[in-house]
């Protein structure tokens, strides 16, 4: 095997197994950034062709990677004392009798480098999802669901194993519910519901030949998957565990979903079969609880909300260019009143959007209209494809973003490495509907590129 093969297969996998710390910069995420280089380094060459007819996600993608850079530059103290939000820092300069220095944007430098670091192994799954070609790619989302069957065996084991077992990875992991991967067991609920649509998408993808047995290991696959997000005691996972039911359905398998079962009689009694089993198990697996959590959670909840609204404080007070990413955690207590103060450590606004605004102001403004701009037209752009195979695929991946992005409203998903690098898998995913044609017209030479680059990413 070359190295390049064994390098794009280790990155993949390394996203996921040690890309599950809750704060960006952990000693963890050190081993996918690593491994993603020989990745960027491989595919680098190939780049022009990668992006040919695809100038929009590669110019998104450059302003984004181009945000924490940017923050990053040193500024001369008259620039950098008119920024918003600076007073504090001009004020302690002043009172210590120091001359100021130039200075970055970002509050936090070493925070925002180690937030720069953090979108290496996206960047690099990123670009190796578009090299590939269909085929490819299918191999790549079983290698992803494979994962997720090893994190359900792994949330198992945790809870058998007990509160001290050695198999939570993380130091700070909860004691009482399945982890996973994961240092939060909210972000544990979001992969494993992140499942259901790459579930769907591979069995929509099964040879007509085995369609029964693919639709039985569906469902043995969805029956198994709920009661892992049931031992996350995660509301977010029943909430959104059974949105990607109902959006996998609509999206992905209803259009010759049964067909591919055989016999609509067979399939519609498996399903019922496997509700029924699975209903029945979830009492013992953590339903009850989950359901006790949305009336006992108040006060959680009360500090969200307040932790919201201080937030958009931060928003007003740093705005037009943003705290730096990575800062919250050190610019948010400026923002409690002393009467107010949360008697926990703030390490997130616990609202994503919330937090991207006051760490880049308006430089997240033009990210985020930049990818709903783009998303739509891949959106629009899928409606009109004629290969409903392909459809399929982007419908599946655009209800994985579509997730992430509402669970971002209560929570911080995205700052884990592992789901970073979904998400940009299903990013890449939806772009593939621009330029889509030009992949078959690639000459030769760059062909046999595309080739290699896509046994990388295996």
């Amino acid at each position: 095997m070359r190295k390049a093969e064994i390098y794009g297969g280790a990155a993949l996998a390394a996203s996921f197994f040690f890309g599950g710390a809750a704060r960006v910069g952990a000693a963890s995420d050190a081993v996918p950034q690593l491994l993603s280089l020989p990745i960027l380094v491989l595919l680098a060459p190939q780049l022009p062709a990668i992006f040919r007819g695809r100038a929009g996600p590669l110019a998104l993608l450059a302003f984004i990677v181009a945000i924490p850079l940017i923050q990053l530059i040193p500024l001369p103290p008259a620039v950098w004392e008119a920024l918003p939000g600076r007073s504090a820092q001009v004020e302690v300069f002043r009172v210590a009798g120091i001359a100021p220095s130039w200075l970055p944007i970002s509050m936090s430098p070493w925070a925002t480098i180690r937030v720069a670091l953090s979108l290496l192994p996206p960047v690099a799954v990123f670009f190796g999802f578009l090299a590939c070609d269909a085929g490819a790619r299918m191999r790549l989302w079983a290698v992803i669901l494979a994962v997720g069957f090893l994190s359900i065996l792994l949330n198992a084991a945790q809870m058998v194993d007990g509160p001290d077992s050695i198999l939570r990875f993380h130091a700070l992991a909860s004691k009482t519910e399945s982890p996973g991967f994961f240092a939060n067991r909210n972000h544990n609920a979001a992969f494993l519901y992140l499942m259901i649509p790459v579930a769907a998408l591979l069995f929509e993808r099964a040879p007509a030949r085995y369609r029964p047995q693919a639709l039985a290991g569906l469902i043995g696959f969805y029956v198994l998957n709920f009661l892992g997000l049931m031992t996350t005691g995660s509301k977010s996972a029943l909430l959104l565990g059974v949105a990607a039911h109902l959006l996998s359905y609509t999206l992905v398998l209803r259009r010759g979903g049964w067909a591919l079962a055989g016999r609509k009689t067979w399939a519609l009694l498996g399903v019922l079969g496997g509700l029924v089993l699975t209903s029945l198990l979830a009492l013992s697996f953590g339903l009850l609880q989950i359901l006790d959590r949305f009336q006992t959670d108040i006060i959680v909840a009360d500090y969200r909300w307040k932790i919201a609204r201080l937030s958009v404080a931060a928003i007003k007070e740093f705005f037009p260019v943003g705290s730096g990413l990575g800062t919250f955690e050190r610019v948010f207590p400026r923002f409690e009143p002393t009467r107010d103060i949360i008697p926990a450590v703030v390490n997130h606004a616990h609202n994503d959007w919330i937090e991207l605004l006051i760490e880049t102001g308006a430089f997240g403004l033009v990210a985020l209209a930049g990818f709903f701009a783009l998303t739509a037209a891949c959106l629009v752009r899928n409606f009109q494809d004629s290969q409903v195979s392909s459809q399929k695929e982007r419908a599946a991946a655009f209800i994985v973003v579509a997730l992430l992005l509402i669970h971002s409203l209560w929570d911080y998903p995205l700052r884990t490495e592992a789901l970073m690098m979904l998400f940009a898998a299903c990013c890449a995913t939806l772009a593939t509907a621009f330029g889509e044609a030009r992949e078959v017209a690639l000459s030769p030479k760059v062909g046999m590129r595309s080739g290699r680059a896509a046994s990388a990413m295996t």
